[in-house]
């Protein structure tokens, strides 16, 4: 009988052996690797869910970005429409010189300067001097900011003139801004 208890023992090592071998086979090249893959997954799987948390902020903030252009658009739109009044600058010194009678004032001195060119745009820069009131003054300088132009005062000096009577002269530089017909995709309206 114990032959046969020996020969049962020794076959049960021919048994577990290959199994063993296969085990750490299995743990080898399956196992290890496998937890590497099932950790890039989950790492994969949080940044979906946090791309994901984030979608209702991206959509609140392009659509605040899309009004934002939707507003800027509008705005270029309409200063281009202005603009092209600027086009002949005869007829910007003279919605200059009306607004200056019309709150007053006389003027005394106007001296356009020379245009000056600028990629996509052109300053039309002008000099002039006017007597008034500062009341009369006042009015005509907030006249020029009701032109549909773009206008910028670059300077502007107030000196009490020699007179009786509360009159001054006032000295304005200033700056209107209009496309540049050279650079610009719209057609030349001023011929």
């Amino acid at each position: 009988m114990q032959t046969t208890e020996s020969k049962f023992h020794r076959g049960s090592w021919l048994v577990t052996i290959p199994l063993v071998a296969i085990a750490v086979i299995h743990i080898t090249f399956v196992f290890f690797p496998g937890r590497k893959v099932i950790a890039q997954l989950r790492k994969e799987i949080e940044s979906t869910q946090l791309y994901i948390s984030n979608a209702n902020n991206v959509s609140a903030t392009l659509a605040a970005a899309q009004q934002e252009l939707l507003e800027v658009k509008s705005y270029i739109e309409k200063w281009r429409r202005s603009v092209f009044l600027v086009h002949r600058p005869p007829v910007l010194y003279g919605n200059i010189t009306n607004l200056s009678k019309q709150a007053g004032t006389t003027t005394t001195r106007f001296e356009p300067q020379p245009i000056v060119e600028l990629g996509l745009i052109r300053q039309i820069p002008i000099h002039m001097a006017c007597t008034g009131t500062f009341a009369q003054i006042h009015d005509f300088i907030r006249s020029l900011e009701s032109l549909p132009q773009t206008i910028w005062l670059d300077s502007v000096k107030y000196q009490k003139s020699g007179q009786n009577g509360g009159y001054i002269l006032c000295e304005i530089n200033l700056v209107a801004f209009s496309d540049n017909l050279k650079n610009s995709d719209y057609a030349d309206i001023s011929k």
